[in-house]
């Protein structure tokens, strides 16, 4: 079993779906609209009333234009609707390009909302368990949501819930038509199987009243006539849990993992600083052999290129390691974890599964100092890397806290091809401390926004210092 970073799914780019048809967005890149002042763009609504909202030629993923938000009380954001009766049973995909600057963390992303003729959320869905914060380039972001069957109008829309600034390009919504129901499955029984594998494996499963959460299930999904009618029912059990881990992940989401390919650049960085090797470690969330294989195989040589350059010391950059898949990240370091057991999975009951990296030959620099580099967003996987370094001698960490999901999610699938991320157990290092929330640095440095290299990171800075005093990096230790 391996950690799951599902957290991390909503942040990549996604292939349109296979027969989606593109809805009508106006103005869907900002060309269209004054400049330089809080506006009212056309077909775009001012979702918070307090403004907060620009349009900015000096930036733009695509043509000349985009859209910056700046955090106003309670939040900038905009959003547009359309009717909805048209797209009832439909998967809906809502995504754009989004950009930061010295955004904190909180709300910020993309939304989207079906509401009945009363004006009642039906469905709700959103990317605010996958933020974006800090500063970041342009990347695609995006979130799903079947219509349900009682939806009138549907409104979609971005916000900043944070201090900072967030740019906004490229907006797309498109639609597609569900998957049919399996041949003698109904709605009823797919809803009563995912509870089931809910009650059976969740690790805190004892917090849940079932015959009430039950009731309640059914009740919501009454009138359900597949199995996308009944996701808000599965949504709702899995976050009754509150473990902040477990998640639904949809059919495509799925089908999109299955077709992960060897990519030529995963988001790795390698870089050598005076003495110290530095790695930055990104999320991983290919499947497969051979993606996996290809991208430990990138990290080990990074590390082994360095060590014969003659780095006497390393940093390993976790910070916005969403997750994925834990072992390529551990396999791609075993030279500096070695081959012992470097930490276990926590079960119910206190059973206890230990994890090592796995690989070939004797691992080379199980000595070396190492320092590892955190933040809000190392999560999942990445929390489960930095859990194996904890009772590493010669070891620190540096940064600020962890997003606090240092858990395992296992997925189970569902007829449709959607799949539960159930969290079965807790992380522990191999001292035998068990975690399951946020883990703490040894040293705390906050980052700088600013910082436009390796050389003004105070977090990379602090960790220098400390490897170059280590005997290793002396004169005499080389």
């Amino acid at each position: 079993m391996a950690t799951s970073g599902w957290i991390a799914v909503l942040t990549m780019a996604l292939a349109p779906t296979a027969g989606a048809v593109t809805l009508p967005v106006a103005n869907p890149g900002f060309e269209d609209a004054p400049v330089g002042e809080s506006w009212q763009a056309p077909a775009w609504y001012d979702a918070s009333g307090a403004g907060g909202n620009f349009v900015d030629e000096t930036v733009a993923h695509s043509g000349t234009r985009s859209l910056r938000l700046e955090h106003r009380a309670p939040f900038a954001g905009v959003s547009q609707g359309l009717d909805a009766h048209a797209y009832r049973g439909q998967r809906l995909v809502f995504r754009a390009m989004m950009r930061s600057h010295d955004l904190a963390e909180g709300t910020s992303g993309l939304w989207i909302r079906a509401d009945t003729a009363a004006g009642e959320a039906a469905a709700f869905e959103h990317t605010y368990l996958q933020p974006i914060a800090g500063t970041r380039d342009w990347e695609s972001r995006e979130v799903e949501l079947i219509v349900p069957a009682s939806a009138s109008t549907l409104q979609f829309g971005i916000v900043a819930g944070a201090e900072g600034s967030l740019w906004v390009d490229d907006v797309e919504l498109s639609a597609s038509q569900m998957q049919a129901l399996p041949e003698g499955l109904t709605a009823r029984q797919y809803l009563d199987k995912a509870l089931d594998l809910i009650q059976q494996y969740a690790y805190y499963s004892d917090r849940i009243d079932w015959p009430k959460l039950r009731a309640s299930s059914h009740a919501l999904s009454k009138e359900a006539g597949q199995p996308a009618d009944t996701y808000p029912a599965i949504k709702q059990a899995l976050a009754a849990l509150d473990d902040n881990h477990s998640h639904f992940v949809s059919p495509r989401m799925m089908t999109h993992r299955r077709s992960e390919t060897v990519r030529e650049d995963y988001g790795f960085r390698s870089e050598v600083l005076g003495t110290v090797g530095y790695l930055r470690v990104p999320e991983f969330m290919g499947g497969g052999e051979a993606p996996s294989a290809a991208f430990a195989t990138q990290i080990r040589t990074a590390l082994r290129t360095q060590a014969e350059g003659g780095a006497c010391g390393w940093i390993v950059d976790l910070r916005g390691n969403m997750g994925g898949a834990m072992h390529p990240m551990l396999s791609g370091l075993r030279d500096l974890l070695g081959e012992d057991e470097l930490g276990y999975f926590v079960h119910r009951g206190d059973r206890r599964q230990p994890w090592r990296a796995t690989g070939e030959g004797k691992p080379a620099q199980v000595d070396a100092p190492v320092a590892v580099l955190i933040d809000g967003q190392t999560a999942s996987s990445g929390e489960a890397v930095l859990v194996s370094f904890i009772g590493r001698a010669n070891t620190r960490s540096f940064g600020t806290a962890t997003y606090g999901v240092s858990t395992a999610n296992a997925p189970f699938p569902l007829d449709d091809g959607a799949a539960l991320a159930i969290t079965t157990a807790l992380q522990a290092d191999r001292t035998g401390r068990t975690y399951g929330g946020a883990i703490a640095p040894d040293e705390p440095v906050r980052s700088d926004a600013t910082a436009v290299s390796l050389a003004d990171d105070p977090v990379v800075s602090a960790a220098r210092t400390w490897l170059q005093a280590r005997p290793a990096c002396q004169p005499s230790g080389k």
